[in-house]
């Protein structure tokens, strides 16, 4: 049995020497980002942006970007030839975008996709170990899968759930410091530090150190909650994640709002 962290995280030199059957691998960019995207890719993987693959439209107190629909994952993982004994391998297209690439790693686990790993360190990992590129533009193959998504399978809560959570002092807040203390729902606490460090997650004992007993966890738009959900789950624990986040809670007005 593999440990938590080998579970959901993969090195560079890891995936360079996979075994057969190969992972489809999935490179995460975001339409959102004001940095140019890079003009290379893995060799072979396909390119994936966060808001049209891994999100909805936006949708009031469902928020900024709430999950896909059943429907849509389904048509996206079957179009990258995926099913459910595929290994899948995301990553950020730019080390600063590792909250996309959790996002996509959480969307495709929730899904029901059970192997479904996040390159530590991203594209710049890969091309230090000396692994093949290709030009961004390049269309990767794929034989389209009967898969079909089951949705539900990581645990997500809506905002009086997440209410409840900051009630008990078990909420977590992924934003900065400045969102934070602009307002947060009420109870919910900052989290202590980032747990990534220039897009590779940090040792298990740093988690450890840093992270608290889990319970739920919100940021902005259900993105960098991500981040935290998924380092929870590289030390075997799952915590749930309120995706609408503070873009929903806010939705409604009647709402209340803590500030620092």
């Amino acid at each position: 049995m593999s440990e938590p962290r080998s579970q959901h995280l993969i090195s560079a030199r890891e995936l360079i020497d996979h075994p057969v059957p190969r992972p489809v691998v999935l490179h995460v960019g975001r339409a959102s980002a004001t940095l140019p995207a890079p003009q290379v890719k893995i060799a072979g993987a396909h390119v994936t942006e966060l808001e049209d693959d891994f999100g909805g439209p936006a949708d009031g107190e469902r928020g900024r970007l709430p999950l896909p629909d059943a429907r849509s994952v389904t048509d996206r993982i079957r179009s990258w030839g995926i099913d459910g004994a595929t290994p899948v391998i995301v990553y950020a297209a730019r080390s600063e975008l590792v909250s996309a690439a959790t996002r996509a790693w959480f969307v495709l686990r929730w899904a029901g996709l059970p192997d479904v790993r996040l390159l530590d360190g991203g594209l710049d990992a890969w091309r230090a170990e000396g692994g093949g590129t290709e030009d961004i533009a390049t269309t990767a193959p794929a034989v389209p899968s009967a898969f079909t998504a089951s949705p539900g399978r990581l645990p997500t809560i809506d905002a009086d759930r997440a209410a409840q959570f900051g009630a008990r002092g078990n909420l977590l807040d992924a934003r900065d410091k400045a969102a934070y203390a602009g307002g947060h729902i009420p109870g919910a606490r900052l989290v202590p530090s980032p747990v990534f460090d220039d897009g590779r997650l940090k040792s298990a004992e740093a988690l450890q150190s840093a992270l608290p007993i889990p319970a739920a966890v919100y940021c902005g738009a259900g993105v960098s909650a991500t981040t935290v959900a998924f380092a929870y789950a590289t030390l075997g624990r799952t915590v749930p994640v309120y995706v609408a986040s503070w873009s929903g809670w806010t939705a409604d007005a009647d709402r209340p709002i803590e500030q620092a």
